[in-house]
């Protein structure tokens, strides 16, 4: 889990997309608060998911 971190961390200006959350999808890779039903979330090539804001 720390090397996935890292290399999350240290791969600068990658490309994500932007989706809208349909269920529930436990925490937010960034802040760690809950992601939620139709919050609006970025998504990394390595799949990781965080709070667009």
């Amino acid at each position: 889990m720390e090397m996935h971190f890292i290399m999350c961390l240290s791969k600068p200006r990658l490309s994500y997309n932007d989706d809208v959350l349909t269920r529930d999808a436990g925490e937010c890779v960034i802040c760690l608060e809950e992601l939620s039903q139709g919050d609006t979330i970025a998504r990394l090539p390595c799949l990781c998911i965080y709070h667009k804001r």
